[in-house]
């Protein structure tokens, strides 16, 4: 198709070119014979040379007119083809309206059942050691009967200003007028309300203080919360405070108590003193302390547990526990406690319960009164005894335990012991020594008997070591025949299977 055209241009240039020779010189063409008329315009260009400038403007022109190629239209129609519609603007929405809240209606309120606000639970903020001390301390009484001094706390308050001190038992047992002292300086008597003596813990009344605040019972306390125990230990009248952390935790099955172990500093006196976490809740209640040979004296309080769980029994003039039953104790056979090493027999009563059983120790105590039986072994060599009991005598005495104050044998006596059989020796009756002693610990007196045997065992000789302590009060007055007579009964039963060789 280029061609073509390109051709019918340059027929038409020619044709120009034909015109304009044409009005220079004339000439006469066949008009039937294009070959005539090619020839001629030969002839022409060759014999004019300026007609070469004209060809070329003209041909330059013809083929500037030519139209520009279109491309074929493609399947798609482009975006000029057909003008898009735009499309339509949605009208605006109109703004949400608020949901209407009902109105409560007189009926419902009638209708519904109020229910009870709930108490916010202030969040616990550890207090300081001095801050600590400040807010607890003046809740923190010494207690002082006329047989010793302890510690108490106190738990409840009324109205009209009548405090609830919570203590163990044994600072308050068998006393006949109980004091207690608010603030080292302000004194009252007390009213004893209530006693647990399985579990140690009671509770007595003053009257009448209404500046006094109830210390709360935790919930629990874990191992490794730091405590501090509060009380008025070794006879002082200024409270004292020693901190540490809870070291341990157990049950006693026996006594039917938790109890917490701790690191704080505890001595005779802070019995009934709260031990206090940081927060200001009571973790335990002070109780004892297991002193002598290899411990370093570890203390020991009634955890909060059991607190939680006896206490309001107590506040409530109700016993919130089992009385101890009077059946004998399972390591008992029939009564009787025996030692196959040692070869020696004793007789238990109803009610008294081993607190240690080793072979080479063992002690046993009742319910109340820190009255205690124990047996232990002392090694010693044939130089020392120098063959027999009085030529040990001759070397060693009775020597106090690092807690006992102001000790004092009063007495000294030989005595004998019974032996089941001799097994060949001309005797049946071993000889011994009886010591008789007093002592003071925690403000509290208390009267003791030990007395020795020399043991002759195949690895050598020992000292059999039979004792017994109980409370001077009870030893002096005759009204506490029960309970100063079992003890010395208890040590009057001892019995040798077989004589030592």
């Amino acid at each position: 198709m280029l061609k073509l055209r390109v051709l019918v241009a340059t027929a038409a240039a020619l044709t120009a070119i034909a015109a304009c020779t044409a009005e220079n010189q004339p000439t006469v063409v066949n008009p039937n014979s294009d070959a005539t008329v090619v020839a001629a315009v030969v002839s022409t260009l060759q014999a004019e040379s300026d007609v070469e400038s004209i060809v070329a403007t003209a041909i330059a022109e013809g083929l500037a007119s030519l139209p520009t190629a279109v491309p074929l239209p493609t399947a798609e129609p482009t975006a000029t083809s057909v003008p898009p519609t735009p499309a339509p603007t949605p009208p605006p929405l109109p703004p949400p309206e608020p949901t209407p809240v009902p109105s409560p209606t007189a009926t419902a309120t009638a209708t519904s059942t109020p229910e009870p606000t709930p108490t916010p639970v202030p969040t616990a903020t550890p207090f300081s050691l001095e801050s600590l001390v400040s807010a607890v301390g003046d809740s923190v009484v010494r207690i002082q009967t006329e047989y010793g001094s302890g510690s108490g706390v106190v738990v409840k308050t009324d109205e009209d200003g009548t405090a609830y001190v919570l203590t163990n038992s044994h600072v308050i047992d068998l006393a006949r007028f109980v004091q207690v002292t608010v603030r080292e300086v302000e004194e009252h008597a007390a009213s004893v309300l209530n006693i647990d003596l399985m579990r140690d813990l009671a509770v007595v009344t003053i009257c009448c203080d209404s500046t006094l605040a109830a210390v709360p019972i935790a919930d629990s306390a874990g191992i490794g919360n730091s405590v501090v125990a509060m009380g008025y230990p070794l006879g002082f009248t200024s409270l004292r405070v020693s901190s540490g952390v809870i070291s341990g935790k157990q049950v006693d099955d026996f006594r039917r108590r938790a109890e917490v172990q701790t690191d704080a500093a505890i001595n005779p006196g802070n019995s009934g003193g709260p031990l206090v976490l940081d927060d200001g809740s009571i973790a335990g209640l002070n109780t004892f302390v297991l002193r002598g040979g290899n411990v370093e004296g570890v203390g020991f309080a009634i955890a909060a547990e059991t607190l939680e769980e006896v206490v309001p029994g107590l506040l409530a003039d109700r016993l919130s526990y089992v009385p101890p039953s009077l059946e004998l104790h399972p390591i008992l056979q029939d009564g009787i406690f025996r030692n196959d090493k040692w070869d020696y027999e004793l007789a238990i009563p109803p009610g008294w319960r081993p607190r240690v059983v080793d072979e080479d120790f063992v002690s046993f105590a009742p319910f109340r009164n820190n009255v205690q039986v124990s047996v232990s072994t002392i090694p010693t060599t044939p130089e020392e005894s120098l063959g027999s009991l009085f030529g040990y005598l001759q070397t060693f005495t009775l020597s106090p335990a690092p807690w006992w104050d102001d000790f004092n044998i009063f007495a000294e006596a030989s005595i004998e012991r019974d032996v089941d059989h001799f097994a060949g020796h001309l005797s049946s009756t071993l000889p011994g020594w009886e010591f008789r002693y007093r002592y003071e610990t925690g403000g509290r007196a208390f009267t003791g008997i030990t007395q020795w045997f020399l043991y002759w065992s195949l690895d050598g000789p020992a000292i059999l070591e039979f004792s017994m302590q109980m409370p001077e009060r009870i030893w002096l007055n005759s009204e506490y025949d029960d309970e100063r007579y079992v003890p010395r009964d208890i040590l009057s039963s001892l019995v040798f299977r077989v004589l030592p060789s």
